[in-house]
């Protein structure tokens, strides 16, 4: 788990945030697939470079046209691909709304990553495994031969017994740009879940502070660790 930050109010308003960047990822991923430039996106749709820069990292809303001409340059042509994002693009002007991207766009995983590439904060609660980014020992020893000076690892012992985040793991994302607020990603057998209502947001806010006041500091965990490891 890393730093705690700042908590999330009721009164501030999520809006669209996770759908703008979860378009803007997708729009991303297929221009690079394709080769195609931002400066040549944007000439697409009358727009600059730094207009199509936005649209990717979800600053901006997304107009039906613009997005249509985008995927046509794109070479999407599959009609149900094309709808799944065009009424993704159309829900962006709802706010306080979240909903399990499953069944709206391929590749709910890739969603994820997008996500998480563009966090400038990633707070993990696993229940049972190492979180994914941990797992390759090549990425380990990466990790603790540069000295680790931007992960914080604390582990929740069986023996605390009942403890706030029995509910299940959660990862909570922060970005740099002001204007986005934290969401909580929960992960699940065939699709995953992105919540961005302050309300909800705050409980998991919560809960991972209370796990990490309640969890052996680092120093401690890295001997728990150790001490399981000798077990073994």
């Amino acid at each position: 788990m890393g730093r705690v930050g700042k908590p999330v109010t009721a009164g501030e308003s999520s809006g669209s945030v996770v759908r703008r960047i979860l378009l803007g990822s997708q729009l991303r991923r297929l221009r690079e697939s394709r080769g195609i430039t931002r400066e040549a996106a944007g000439y697409s749709i009358r727009a600059s470079e730094s207009k199509i820069s936005r649209m990717e990292l979800g600053r901006v809303s997304f107009k039906a046209r613009d997005v249509e001409d985008l995927l046509t340059l794109y070479g999407v042509t599959d009609e149900a691909e094309r709808e799944s994002l065009l009424g993704l693009a159309r829900e962006a002007n709802v706010a306080g709304w979240w909903h399990s991207y499953g069944d709206v766009l391929p590749g709910w995983f890739q969603t994820y990553i997008g996500l998480e590439g563009a966090a400038s904060l990633i707070r993990i609660y696993e229940v049972q495994f190492v979180h994914g980014l941990l797992q390759t020992e090549a990425y380990a020893h990466a990790v603790v031969a540069r000295g680790m000076p931007n992960i914080t690892l604390q582990v929740m012992p069986f023996s605390f017994g009942g403890h706030a985040g029995e509910s299940g793991a959660f990862t909570m994302l922060r970005f740099p740009e002001s204007d986005l607020s934290d969401i909580v990603y929960l992960e699940q057998l065939t699709s995953a879940l992105y919540l961005d209502k302050a309300e909800e947001v705050a409980q998991y806010e919560k809960a991972m502070v209370r796990l990490h006041e309640d969890s052996p500091g680092p120093d401690e965990s890295r001997d728990l660790l150790r001490g399981l490891l000798q077990l073994t």
